[in-house]
């Protein structure tokens, strides 16, 4: 006899805070962030590299940035308006744990 529900989505969580975020951040090695926690990683990997005089990488003017994997150390290279759109999140204020909203249930997968 067969099942005739549809599979059920899985929550997603942020694999930093734990949260089940609207809006997440796909890192190439698959695990997930809350845009807030990506946002946050991508800034101090910012200062990070700014303090050691290794600023990001430009190749012809286009500059890419990274977010690093808390879980697995991979990193995960964002296109400029991406990077751009994360560092000015970590400016804006928190909503009490929660995430901050680009959109209704959107990932963001680089």
């Amino acid at each position: 006899m067969y099942d005739n529900q549809e599979p059920k989505e899985e929550a997603v969580s942020c694999a930093k805070c734990d949260q089940m975020p609207n809006d997440v951040l796909i890192l190439t090695c698959d695990h997930n962030l809350c845009l807030r926690c990506a946002s946050l990683n991508l800034q101090s990997e910012n200062n990070k590299n700014n303090m050691s005089g290794n600023a990001n990488e430009k190749s012809n003017g286009n500059s890419f940035q990274t977010v690093i994997c808390e879980i697995c150390q991979i990193a995960t290279v964002l296109d400029p308006a991406s990077a751009t759109e994360l560092l000015t999140m970590s400016h804006e204020p928190s909503n009490n744990g929660q995430d901050d909203n680009f959109g209704e249930n959107s990932e963001i997968g680089y």
